[in-house]
């Protein structure tokens, strides 16, 4: 069993369309629940994808910025964890990662101990960045929030 960075251990859902022969049947109030559930994050995706893109970053990006952020305040962040994390392939995080330097967001440093193990640290112009963007969201997150609430059941 796979274990996340924080020591949680991550079981795998099932994602098969099976349905146990004890489950309710599904009912119009079911189908209007999933149907509100689904429009309200598609909002907030949207909102995400626009916030994104007044500064310029795309939705992995500021998804490795934030593996980044948590990853250097709980222990380094290799690029392979950071590529574990997104659930991305090595080569496609070294990519990632080099847009971000490029942008001067990130910074590489090299592994005392392994010369192969390169860690990722924000810049505090990634730091920075990375507060705007989360200060939005978190906006954007207080705005749907409500909505979220009324439909769990």
């Amino acid at each position: 069993m796979r274990t996340s960075r924080q020591g949680l251990r991550l079981v795998p859902r099932d994602t098969s369309l099976a349905t146990p022969a004890h489950e309710r049947p599904i009912t119009e109030a079911d189908y209007l629940t999933v149907t509100a559930w689904r429009d309200a994050l598609r909002g907030f995706m949207s909102a995400s994808k626009a916030i994104l893109k007044q500064v310029g970053i795309t939705p992995n990006q500021y998804q490795a910025l934030l593996a980044i952020r948590f990853g250097t305040r709980q222990q380094k962040l290799a690029v392979g964890e950071l590529a574990h994390s997104l659930h991305i392939r090595h080569n496609s995080a070294v990519t990632l990662i080099n847009k971000l330097v490029t942008h001067g967001l990130v910074r590489r440093i090299s592994s005392h101990q392994d010369r192969r193990v390169v860690y990722l640290h924000l810049t505090a112009k990634g730091e920075n960045t990375l507060r705007k963007l989360v200060t939005a969201h978190r906006q954007e997150l207080e705005m749907t929030a409500p909505t979220l609430r009324e439909l769990l059941p």
